[in-house]
């Protein structure tokens, strides 16, 4: 479906007719404003995007990270429980997002 704005005349509008709400003006001002977030958001994308496609060594993108567990820490078999390596990749996961979208360099 394609739809097109029309003049008096039934032909089409060189530009769109300035957007109206007679029940509540300010709604209008708010609507300007969301699209403009919007297309900064866009933006900053865009240019996120192009540093993703950057290619980076192997070796630059190793994050080696180290814990002790305790003796409460192990199960029958003397391996760790799973959900206590699991409690430990989830703040590890996340310093490593912050990291990547912050383009910081990590220090712990």
């Amino acid at each position: 479906m394609t739809a097109v704005a029309l003049d008096e005349n039934n032909r089409p509008y060189r530009q769109l007719p300035e957007l109206v709400d007679a029940s509540d003006a300010k709604r209008i001002d708010r609507l300007r404003e969301i699209a403009l977030q919007r297309k900064s958001m866009s933006l900053r994308r865009k240019k996120m995007e192009k540093f993703w496609s950057e290619k980076a060594p192997v070796k630059d993108t190793i994050v080696a990270l180290s814990t002790s567990f305790l003796p409460c820490h192990l199960n029958r078999n003397g391996t760790v429980f799973g959900g206590e390596i699991l409690s430990w990749m989830v703040p590890t996961k996340r310093r490593c997002t912050a990291v990547e979208f912050s383009q910081e360099t990590a220090t712990w």
